[in-house]
């Protein structure tokens, strides 16, 4: 019983540093992303949140932001396609 609650334990606070990292990482390719587009690099912006979803997939935040970027950009059926992904999984 001691042996499942230690490893319960260490996959909980295993499961909680990794997502922090990934959490921080958002949140600095985030202020990066959004200076490019706002100092008008939109193609730069949207790629640096696309490397960013190669890492990390299944980063719902990240895929978010790729939508709004095509949507502000006019890309509004790109904007639509991720979206729908998002739903779908």
């Amino acid at each position: 019983m001691k042996i499942l609650i230690i490893v319960s334990l260490l996959l909980q606070l295993t499961t909680t540093l990794w997502a922090d990292v990934s959490y921080n990482q958002y949140i600095d390719m985030k202020k990066e992303a959004y200076s490019l587009y706002e100092n008008g690099d939109k193609n730069a912006a949207i790629s640096s949140v696309n490397q960013f979803i190669k890492v990390y997939p299944k980063n719902i935040r990240a895929q978010n932001l790729l939508a709004v970027f095509h949507y502000w950009s006019g890309n509004f059926a790109q904007s639509k396609v991720i979206l729908q992904n998002i739903l779908k999984n």
